[in-house]
């Protein structure tokens, strides 16, 4: 027989081997299509979220050429899509311009406006003004700050960049129209008002439309478009002033440049279109230059990849074992008939590519139908902005086919050599073979987990991700051939277990064949959503340890104005918030009749401890001043700013201003009642002193001295404006020992005005009883702009978790149940036999479903802790590989600091094991038909 014969053979054996038995051949296709259907619906969804760039174009400038933008007069340079990155360059500030006399601005530093960019435009073009920012809104709880544009949604232009849904767009001051989400969020429907209300000036507005644009789904009001600056910046917060630009030919990347020469920013249909080649783009040539493309970083995408890549092998892989196992008989009746081994390896090959086509199949079709149905959920919950559209990624589903394929061979490719050496007489028997692990393959099992562990250390400190994706392949696959004699061991206390349990042990280690590819399926599935659940809380946490916040969490504060008895503002606060207590906070202030161009104020010195973070604050760091200020664990980027941040109180307010309790409070009290500073870092006290830097009016100064000129700054790091002197006192100091204090520090009043300095009252802070309400923030926002104050609520920093966190333990929770599920099912349809004689032998219905569960048990439940401990382990890795970078672990940077996913690992460790027990149970069938054994 050919060999082009024996292949077609052997794959219409196969065709017909998946129609016969169709229960078992599902299930393997079940098990490759999961993680094909994972795979697929990331292809998809990432394919309709990454805009093209005509898309680009149509959410950025509707129907116009281009949308320019120009803050600035000085010469820009940009990427050829700006939402990547642009850069302007700045003057020093203000300076003397030509005979103009000192305190005039740099012309350069003047936005340009649109008659200038009408004299530089092609004539017969088209503007159309933009106006973006924030306003303040009356809510049916109180005031919010949504987001607001403003543009003439009726002109051609505007089209894609925001478009009528119902309705029309506004035409006249006293109009607006809103999103479906501002509509929600403000109960106001078409017909309606809505009141904008900018410090206690309410004004009306009409809605007379429903609006949407593509590029935010979130809440925004739509207004006319107003040109009057002064009279818009009453009531509108703008944040940039831009045109939509028709020009009669497209605006080429030459153009682009030329116009970043006059600070013009500009993004380009033509451009977003055809991009121009990286050599052609000056700013990606100034950051390769600066900032080097450190392959390291490219390489964690790689690690990640091929840590994805073996997930998929060890899950699809041991369906195709199982599969082997159970066609033993039949397989053993081909050799009895004349059949080779090489015909025997090719059968259980093609059965492999049958069902790696089908499952691969199976698995897009299934993924790319729930990236469609998920994208309204995809574009509201995680990217806020409407996808491109219903695009399936063609290069990378073929792709994850071939893969899927490739993987149903390799996966077949043991099992066809094990079953091509099985004894023919063993396999038509039904007798098991080898019931015991070799030793041998145990010590090199746990020999490539103990050097997979240590080249993945040595791969990690040498930053070198082709040695840490050895170690970590090498590891977890140590860990697959231990797999069998972990079930040998376990099966070791079957004797002090109940029937049940004790019989599916004992078959689980005489039948390890099926056992341990099952479990190896779990421990993969468990394994990749441990590792990507560990890498989200992790930096989670670490953004949680680099917060930093004004006072303690729950603290409000309030500004009090000149004109406004702090008594009102203190019962607003009450009748508003969960407030406890309100204190009076000063600051030191210049003394009454000193001229308002003088700053007078007190500035805490910081002493030696890190003094790589005192140059950081005024210049820049060397790479090995860097290095040493990581190795320094004094030195914390959120100390920078503290010595500016004063308070002036006798010790009542202490505990709202800084957190402090119990002892450590008291401590706190006495010193400020005895003259001396307290302070919330030890940057800022040395052997209990700590020394402060008075700034004062020089009497002695000219009349110019008040300008400002280029900033100064002392070898104490201590700024002294022109004009002014700077004396240092040190004076008795207490470091608060308060854990999580805020950094922060209190000066007695007494201490100001022995300074000769006044106490400015300019705040008042509130403890509360816990953190208010969302509704309650609303009313006290609007109660604070009625009263024409600030005032904010320290909320500390974000608890809830986020909603991709919950996502991923959703999809890892049904990966992880559909592949416990689908492996105890395999093990089931290979033990089908030994149920059938339990109920030869009389065995009740309840000890045969007794037994489904237990061998669910012990299927699902070694699986997870297995991969459990591989996925903290590949986490560990990748989190420290991250950490390499120089981005990530350059100081004032700070490295990751691995965190256990303590929500995932109760789902996959407890509430699937569970879930896929309770299945067992309810499925195991009561009745059996008795099968005949030789």
């Amino acid at each position: 027989m050919s060999l082009f014969a024996s292949w077609r053979t052997a794959l219409r054996v196969a065709r017909r081997e998946v129609r016969r038995a169709r229960g078992r051949s599902v299930l393997v296709v079940a098990m490759i299509a999961l993680p094909v259907l994972a795979l697929s619906f990331a292809a998809a969804t990432y394919d309709m979220i990454n805009l093209t760039g005509p898309e680009k174009a149509d959410r950025t400038m509707g129907t116009a050429d281009a949308r320019i933008q120009w803050q600035s007069h000085w010469p820009s340079m940009q990427m050829p899509d700006p939402a990547d990155g642009w850069t302007t360059g700045y003057g020093p500030g203000i300076r003397a311009v030509g005979g103009d006399g000192p305190g005039q601005a740099d012309p350069r530093d003047a936005p340009g406006t649109e008659a200038e960019l009408r004299s530089i435009l092609p004539a017969h073009s088209t503007l159309l003004p933009v106006r973006r920012g924030t306003t303040t809104v009356q809510t049916p709880d109180g005031f919010g700050a949504p987001d607001a544009v403003m543009v003439d949604a009726s002109s051609p232009l505007a089209h894609g960049y925001v478009d009528v849904l119902d309705g029309r767009a506004p035409s006249t001051a006293n109009e607006v129209a809103l999103t479906e989400q501002a509509m929600d969020w403000l109960g106001a429907t078409i017909g309606d008002s809505i009141t904008v209300d900018p410090g206690g000036t309410p004004h009306d507005y009409t809605v007379v439309g429903r609006v949407v644009f593509p590029s935010l789904l979130d809440q925004v009001l739509l207004f006319a478009y107003d040109g009057d600056d002064a009279a818009v910046g009453k009531w509108f917060s703008t944040r940039e002033n831009s045109w939509l630009v028709d020009t009669p030919q497209p605006v080429t990347w030459d153009q682009v440049l030329a116009f970043n020469d006059k600070g013009i920013v500009v993004t380009s249909r033509a451009v977003l279109t055809d991009p121009p080649p990286d050599a052609a783009v000056p700013l990606k040539q100034a950051w390769q230059s600066a900032y080097q493309v450190d392959p390291r970083g490219i390489a964690i995408s790689v690690l990640v990849g091929g840590l994805a890549l073996l997930e998929v092998v060890l899950l699809a892989g041991p369906a195709f074992a199982v599969s082997a196992r159970r066609r033993q008989r039949q397989l053993a009746l081909v050799a009895a008939n004349g059949g080779t081994p090489a015909h025997i390896r090719r059968i259980v090959l093609a059965d492999g590519f049958v069902l790696g086509v089908l499952g691969a199949g199976a698995g897009i079709v299934l993924g790319i139908a729930a990236a469609f149905l998920a994208r309204p959920w995809v574009e509201q919950l995680l990217t806020h902005a409407r996808d491109g559209g219903y695009r399936v990624f063609p290069g990378a589903i073929a792709g994850i086919a071939g893969l899927a394929v490739i993987t149903g061979l390799l996966a077949a490719l043991v099992p066809a050599f094990i079953t091509a050496r099985q004894n023919v007489v063993s396999a038509l028997a039904g007798r098991r073979g080898a019931t015991r692990s070799r030793k041998r393959w145990i010590a090199v099992g746990l020999v490539m987990i103990a050097g997979g562990g240590v080249i993945t250390v040595y791969g990690t400190l040498r930053y070198d991700t082709s040695i840490m994706l050895a170690g970590l392949v090498i590891g977890e696959l140590g860990l697959v051939f231990c797999t069998p004699a972990l079930v040998g061991l376990i099966a070791r206390v079957g004797r002090l277990l109940p029937l049940a349990p004790r019989i599916a042990l004992r078959d689980a280690a005489r039948n390890r064949a099926a056992a341990a590819p099952a479990i190896s399926a779990v421990m993969a599935a468990v394994a990749g959503s441990v590792t990507l659940g560990m890498i989200m809380v992790s930096d989670r946490q670490h953004n949680l340890e680099t917060w930093s916040q004004q006072f303690p969490t729950g603290t409000v504060s309030v500004f009090t104005p000149t004109g406004v008895d702090p008594s009102t503002l203190e019962q607003t606060m009450r009748s508003i918030l969960p407030v406890d207590q309100v204190y009076p906070v000063g600051s030191p202030s210049c003394p009454v009749g000193t001229s308002q161009d003088k700053n007078c104020g007190i500035q805490v010195v910081m002493n030696d401890l890190c003094p790589q973070l005192k140059k950081w604050m005024f210049g820049q760091l060397t790479d090995a001043e860097r290095e040493q200020a990581g190795r320094n664990p004094n030195c914390d980027p959120r100390d920078a700013s503290f010595g500016g941040f004063l308070s002036v109180d006798d010790g009542s307010a202490l505990a709202a201003l800084t957190g402090a309790s119990g002892d450590d409070l008291d401590r706190a009290r006495r010193m400020l009642a005895s003259g001396g500073v307290v302070v919330g870092s030890p940057l800022y006290i040395n052997e209990g002193k700590v020394t402060l830097a008075i700034i004062q009016p020089d009497p002695n100064a000219s009349g110019d001295d008040g300008t400002r000129g280029d900033l100064v700054v002392g070898d104490d790091g201590i700024y002294v404006p022109p004009g002014h002197t700077k004396t240092l006192v040190t004076m008795p100091g207490y470091l608060l020992t308060t854990p999580n204090v805020v950094r922060t520090a209190v000066l007695p009043p007494q201490l100001v005005e022995d300074a000769g300095l006044a106490v400015a009252q300019q705040l008042l802070v509130g403890s509360t009883t816990r953190l208010p309400s969302q509704a309650e923030q609303e009313r006290f926002r609007a109660a604070m702009n009625a009263l024409q104050t600030g005032g904010s609520i320290e909320l500390g920093p974000p608890t809830n978790t986020p909603p991709q966190l919950l996502l991923l333990i959703g999809a890892a929770a049904l990966i992880t149940l559909g592949a416990a599920g689908v492996g105890t099912g395999l093990a089931a349809a290979d033990g089908r036999a030994d149920l059938s004689t339990l109920a030869a032998v009389g065995a009740s219905p309840t000890v045969r479903r007794g037994l489904s569960v237990s061998q669910s048990s012990v299927i699902a439940g070694l699986g997870s802790v297995l991969g459990s401990l591989a996925g903290i382990g590949v986490a560990v890795a990748v989190i420290e590989a991250r950490n390499q970078v120089p981005w990530a672990s350059i100081w004032p940077a700070t490295p990751t600091r691995p965190a256990l996913p303590w929500l995932t690992l109760v789902v996959v460790l407890i509430a699937v094991p569970l879930v896929s027990i309770l299945g067992a149970g309810l499925l195991t069938r009561s009745r059996l038909p008795i099968e005949r054994r030789l």
